[in-house]
Formats: C-alpha cells, structure tokens, sequence
C-alpha cells in the first residue's frame, strides 16, 4: 500500500503559505512533489485558465480578455481600477514597471466568502516565476513586495485570480484594485508587538499553525518557551533572503546568554529567494527558555517561524544534509542514520550510464508515527527516478541510469514520524 506523503516543507508568511506550514501552501502556488518541493521560484502562475467566455452567466469586466501576461493591463503608480470582475475560470493580469528600492503596494478590494474568494500573485518578468502570493481568509488581499537587485527593473505583472472551494464554482466577484508604488521601503510592523527584548517575550505560534512576523530594522523579536523535563524546542524560520539575512537563536531566561544558534541555510543556491534557519535544542534543566529572530539593523524583512516541544532526538552524523547543496556523499555500504520531526535526509552518490542501483532503507515501525519514506532522485534533482512510501516497515527503491552524474536519495519521516534507519546502497 502506498500515499501520498505530507511533505514538512516550512513555507513564507503571508506571500507564500498565509499562517500554514505544511502540506499546503494556503494560496494559489501548487504544491510541488517530491521531499525538496519547495524549489522557490518554480510555481505554476495557471496562466492558461480559461475565459469568461466559457462561463456565459458570468457577465465579466470591461478589461477582458486579459487573461494572461501577454494581455496584461498596464497602470502605473497612484491607480484605482474600479468595476472589475473575476468569473469562475479567469485570471486578470496587470503589468506595472518597477525599480530595484522601490516598494509596491496592492489592494484588491472584495467581499470574501467561500463562493467568493479571490488570492493574488506578483509574478517575475518573464510572466511565470512566482515572487509573492497570498490568499486570505477574509476580505481584501494586501500585497507588499519590492524587487531586489538580482532580478533587477523591469515590467513586473500582478494577477488576481479566484479560489473556489473543493468542488465548486466560483461566483461572479467583483472587486476593485489599488496600486501604490513608493520609493523608499517602509516597515510595517507586525500584531505581535512589542515583543523587542526578554522582559517583553511573546508567546509561540500555535504548532500545527506556526506564524508570521516583520522584522524591521534595529528591531529583534523574542519568544518565551517554557521546555517541561525531559522535552526538547525545535524551531524553525524561513525569510526572503534577498531582503536581507535573519539569524534564530535560544537564550537563557534572562536573554544574557546564547545556548543554541540555528544552523544557517541561506541561500540554498544561487536561484533561491528564501532563506531557512533550523535549531534543536535539548536543555538539561526545565524551565523558561527565550527563542530570538534578529537581523542586522538596517533589515525589514518578513519571516515565518514555527517552534515545538517533542521528545529528545539525537541526530546522526550526515546533518545538516536537509537540502540538495549540503547532501551527505556515499560510495556503496551500509550506514545508520536517524530521521527527526520536520527532518529531510539527501544523499549524493555517483552513478554511470548503464549501472544500477539498488537501495534498501530498513528500520522498524510500531506506529505510524515511525513510518519512513524514501525517494530515489536524477542529477537534476527534479526528476523523480523511484519512490517507495508503504504505510510499514523498509522501504526499497532501483534504478537503471540513463545518464552519468551524481544522483540523490532522500529518506523523510511520513508527516511528523521519527525513526532511526540504516540506509544499504549497492550499484552494479
């Protein structure tokens, strides 16, 4: 028996994922397969949505058809476009030029409920990347976004595009949009000040939630995490890195001393746009404990931040290899390793044109909750090669390569499992 695996993948406040952390993105972005899912910057815009046309009782506004990039609307800075409509099935695209240090600023005004749900993108220049996306649960969508200098100036495009529910259409919903552009970046702070030194801790984000934050400059957020004996805080954020580098560390109660730093994933390739920041901690005493995000002082950034209390897990000697650039190299053997909560574990190995590979991941299931997964990936990282995720014990995956050059195995716990491991790799 095989599934589809819920894939720990942390995802960025409000621009990416709304206030959810796994398994789905909370906006418009599909989510991707595969345990490296979050690739950045390779989402679908759905650009290729139908017209207004194939919906006749749906009377659409007098814009259309601008359905896509090529028959993006242009406005400019200051514009209020009234009167608009999206219909089941229809995107509306707008163009706007913006330079590196500017800030933009959207509105789209609306009156939301579950037939009436409208997200909106930023999307890149080419008209298929990404940038920012974000579908609330409420009325009107907020967008505030500003280019950095690896993507430069340019016409950037602006989609508005409708959210049904499971198995429904979306009614007729008319809305207006307000565009803004300023010069300077501004920073706005977030519902959870003043959170800005020890004294003044916040509490955590809700686990099964986590949440979302700004950091502006000269401004550092902290969160008070009471550890019970015997648990250990796992934390983790993910930020624009773009927008400049966020650090996570935990304190003593008093905030004077630093007991743990994150491990520091930013960038993960020269494509990203995100940076990640992983931290575990085991304290030794019980008690209150200070979980603290901070940037340089000129930073405004935006970060999404989770942290649970779990058993202990002691980690193995591959980490940190969650992600593609740091994969732990292996030649043919058998080796122990370990999986904990929102762990992912690659692996690099080398294989000719013609070879086979043969891996067995083996451990012991009881639970669910100790139930692993494994995947068997092509050098490109993308391509999915083999994947074995049965609901018990061991998983097995073999190939036959098409090309030479370094392919990847991934092991990852099915949802929130945890297990130790010994990975077996053969290649003939």
């Amino acid at each position: 028996m095989t599934r589809l695996a819920v894939l720990p993948v942390l995802l960025l406040p409000g621009c990416l994922c709304g206030s959810s952390f796994f398994g789905g993105d909370g906006d418009d972005a599909p989510v991707d397969s595969g345990p490296d899912a979050d690739t950045d910057t390779d989402t679908d815009t759905g650009s290729d949505t139908e017209s207004e046309s194939d919906v006749p009782e749906c009377e659409d506004d007098r814009l259309e058809d601008n359905n896509h990039d090529g028959e993006a609307v242009a406005v400019e800075d200051g514009e209020i476009v009234e009167d608009l409509v999206v219909c089941h099935n229809d995107d509306d695209w707008f163009s706007i030029p913006l330079t590196v240090g500017q800030f933009l600023e959207v509105t789209v005004r609306y009156a939301h409920s579950a037939q009436t749900d409208l997200g909106a993108q930023v999307i890149g220049q080419d008209g298929e990347v990404v940038l920012y996306s974000i579908n609330s649960e409420d009325d009107d969508e907020i967008v505030r976004w500003w280019p950095w200098e690896a993507i430069g100036d340019g016409t950037y495009f602006f989609r508005v595009f409708g959210r049904p529910s499971p198995g429904g259409e979306l009614d007729r919903t008319p809305y207006t949009v307000e565009f803004d552009v300023q010069d300077e970046v501004p920073c706005f702070p977030d519902d959870h000040e003043e959170d800005d030194a020890p004294d003044e801790a916040g509490a955590l984000p809700p686990e099964d939630e986590g949440g979302d934050y700004t950091m502006c400059p000269a401004d550092a957020d902290f969160f008070e995490v009471d550890v019970p004996a015997g648990n250990s805080v796992v934390a983790l954020t993910k930020y624009y890195s773009p927008h400049g580098h966020l650090d996570l560390d935990l304190l003593d109660e008093t905030g004077s001393e630093v007991l743990a730093t994150a491990f520091d994933y930013d960038p993960l390739d020269e494509a990203s746009v995100f940076g990640r920041e992983h931290l575990a901690f085991a304290p030794k005493v019980a008690g209150r404990y200070l979980l603290r995000v901070s940037g340089a002082a000129d930073t405004t950034n935006e970060y999404a931040l989770i942290a649970v209390l779990r058993d202990p897990c002691t980690d193995d000697a591959f980490e940190e290899n969650d992600f593609v650039p740091w994969a732990a190299p292996l030649s043919p053997g058998t080796y122990d390793a370990q999986i904990c909560w929102v762990d992912i574990d690659w692996y690099a190995f080398e294989l000719a044109e013609g070879q086979t590979v043969m891996i067995d991941v083996l451990f012991s299931q009881a639970l669910d909750t100790e139930d692993l997964d494994a995947y068997l990936f092509a050098p490109d990282t993308v391509s999915e090669l083999d994947a074995s995720s049965s609901a018990d014990a061991n998983e097995d995956l073999t190939t036959i390569a098409i090309e030479t050059g370094t392919h990847y195995v991934v092991v990852q716990g099915f949802e929130d499992a945890e297990n130790d491991y010994a990975l077996d790799l053969r290649i003939e």
